[in-house]
């Protein structure tokens, strides 16, 4: 496992590397862009990327399993950050055996982030089921997020709720254009969307985010009653020295809430 720079969480562990486009907010992907850099012979990548970018290609790191396990103090963990656990070339053998790791490991807290959240019943929900049904009761520290980039892929949040029967969470990053959230939690039972976490896009090429459709996801985030975690504006917005003026604010605050049981180590932290 891996310190991070990611704000909402504190660890990453990838036992999976590699992916393939999948939306275009995948067009400037932090992942593919680390990945071209050592996909050469005989660095991490090679295999499962090249000069151009990822190859569809997934890769199973099966020594990097027990890395939690060595980790004594709660963390909340960021899994498969370089790939996606919903891919369709990933394995039902990979699945059960990380699932089983983060089941075995009740002191950190897990999230994952698929952008195919339709094909979460074909690849993980049965064993979700099947652990339920043997145990009595289901996995808690464990919450599955979609990535939303706009108002054409809010479909993601739907077929999130139906298709995941426990803890949710949203990534609204990079944000490109204007989305209204408040239908889909709306339609959500049992408030298990707990997070909110939105971000401008970063990087070379970086497109613009918008502060009017920041404030529109914050309030409507609150008026649900859920966390709101504001991760960055991005490199897109109106020039370097404007956003190292904002800092991670919006409106003179930091908006660092989250709901799940281990403490992020942020100053200004915001309790939902």
């Amino acid at each position: 496992m891996n310190k991070t720079n990611i704000e909402w969480t504190t660890m990453t562990w990838n036992c999976l590397r590699g992916c393939s486009w999948a939306s275009p907010g995948c067009d400037h992907c932090y992942a593919e862009t680390i990945a071209k850099r050592f996909s050469k012979p005989g660095l991490p990548f090679h295999g499962v990327a090249d000069k151009d970018g990822w190859n569809s290609n997934i890769e199973f790191m099966e020594h990097k399993l027990d890395e939690p396990l060595k980790k004594k103090t709660p963390q909340i963990i960021f899994a498969n950050s370089m790939s996606d656990i919903c891919h369709p070339k990933v394995k039902h053998e990979w699945i059960d055996a990380i699932l089983k790791i983060i089941t075995a490991t009740p002191r950190h807290f897990y999230m994952m982030l698929t952008k195919r959240p339709n094909l979460i019943n074909q690849k993980i929900a049965s064993f979700w089921t099947d652990f339920a049904l043997f145990n009595g009761k289901p996995i808690t520290n464990l919450a599955m997020g979609t990535s939303i980039e706009s108002e054409e892929l809010l479909w993601r949040g739907h077929r999130l709720i139906h298709n995941w029967p426990g803890r949710c969470f949203l990534s609204i990053e990079p944000l490109l254009d204007r989305v209204s959230i408040k239908s889909l939690l709306e339609a959500e039972e049992g408030h298990r969307i707990e997070q909110v976490i939105v971000g401008g896009e970063t990087g070379k090429g970086a497109r613009p985010m918008r502060p009017e459709w920041v404030r529109q996801l914050r309030d409507e985030t609150k008026e649900a009653g859920r966390a709101f975690f504001f991760k960055q504006w991005g490199s897109g917005l109106y020039g370097k020295r404007f956003v190292e003026h904002l800092n991670r604010e919006i409106d003179y605050r930091q908006w660092n809430e989250s709901p799940w049981p281990v403490v992020l180590p942020i100053k200004e932290r915001e309790i939902a």
